[in-house]
């Protein structure tokens, strides 16, 4: 199986997870203060969260398996299976099973459904969702989303390992795992300009700036993990900030102007997403400022009984993430850090697995 990028960018929750095994849960090193400048807020303990239940989300959401919109459509899509995800493009919704069955589906808004690809070919999709990256066999393939069907655009094989993991600029980034976890193999193929040429590298690389100038990830130092930018053509890195006792999850949440960065503070020997399922904090970088002074500019504190994952958000404006949670979205305002305010969205059922309220999942919006 691939390691991740839109392949369901936040597009496939921690639902989804579970099966695709998607992601850089690196793991974490601390024991080292964490650099804080937080002039914006209040200190974050005396600020409790605030609470509001509401029948329709503020953006679309998927529930187990119903989509729920923003402008108050309930859709059902028990005809797609368990394990789901969901990205909305300009033809209607890309729509992913990931688990025992897997598919790709597109439903469109008048309701029509069609089946793109069956099998585990692990599809991800262009920023602006007009292309998917799949694995066919021995080849890797990008194909055009034409109505309602998909063209294929370029194919190349001697691929070797390598699945799809996202695309940037004109290039598909390839990912492998030696280990069959998380992915620490990488290489591009500028797939216009002919089959793939092997140049692979050994990168932690977990996602890619809003604008495809830059991917992000970590790299190793004496004083644990830094944060990096790497140049997707090179897959070198080219700048890091270290010292910040924080991690950069999987697909994560980067603001649509590309400032605002959401990271976990870590806990001694945990990965990302376990620590932050424990209720660990959340810090906030800037992005324009962080490589030459690299501080953590805001938190949001534990919430144990209420966890939610970074690698599930959405941006609905370039202040506020909203960030997926147990039968609740969690929405940050970046100006303000410190409050975690909560939606909680009327009549969640409870997940089967979990025994817990499904975890409510923001839907991407890709836009042509």
């Amino acid at each position: 199986m691939s390691s991740g990028s839109l392949r369901v960018v936040g597009l496939i929750a921690a639902a989804i997870m579970l099966a695709s095994g998607t992601g850089l849960a690196a793991c974490a090193r601390s024991g080292t203060p964490v650099a804080t400048e937080t002039a914006r807020s209040s200190p974050a303990q005396s600020i409790g969260p605030r609470v509001a239940t509401v029948a329709v989300p503020p953006v679309d959401v998927l529930v187990g398996n119903e989509l729920r919109t923003a402008d108050g459509m309930r859709i059902s899509l028990s005809w797609a299976g368990d394990y789901l995800g969901v990205l909305r493009v300009s033809q209607g919704w890309l729509v992913f099973n990931q688990g025992e069955k897997p598919a790709t589906w597109l439903l469109t808004d008048a309701g029509d459904r069609h089946q793109l690809l069956s099998g585990e070919n692990w599809p991800v999709v262009s920023p602006n969702g007009s292309r998917l990256a799949y694995r066919a066999g021995d080849e890797i393939v990008v194909a055009r989303l034409d109505g309602a069907k998909l063209a294929t655009v370029a194919r190349t094989g001697g691929i070797g390992r390598f699945w799809p993991n996202m695309f940037v600029g004109d290039s598909l980034v390839l990912s492998y795992s030696v280990t069959g976890g998380e992915a620490e193999n990488f290489d591009t193929w500028r797939y216009a300009s002919g089959p793939y040429r092997p140049t692979p590298v050994n990168q932690l690389i977990v996602g890619a700036t809003p604008d495809g100038r830059h991917l992000v990830g970590q790299v190793p130092s004496d004083a644990g993990l830094c944060l990096a930018i790497f140049d997707p053509g090179t897959l070198a890195p080219i700048n890091r900030a270290c010292g910040l006792s924080a991690s950069v999850g999987p697909h994560p949440p980067i603001s649509p102007d590309g400032r605002w960065l959401l990271l976990y503070v870590m806990s001694d020997g945990l990965p990302t997403e376990a620590t932050k399922a424990m209720g660990n904090p959340t810090a906030l970088v800037d992005l324009t400022t962080v490589f030459e002074r690299p501080v953590i500019v805001g938190t949001w504190p534990d919430e144990p009984s209420r966890p939610f994952g970074l690698s599930d958000c959405v941006w609905p404006n370039n202040t506020t993430a909203i960030c997926a949670g147990s039968g609740a979205l969690a929405r940050m305002d970046m100006t303000n850090p410190g409050r975690v305010e909560w939606i909680t969205l009327a009549g969640v059922p409870i997940d089967p697995h979990t025994q817990s309220p499904y975890r409510v999942l923001p839907v991407l919006h890709l836009s042509q």
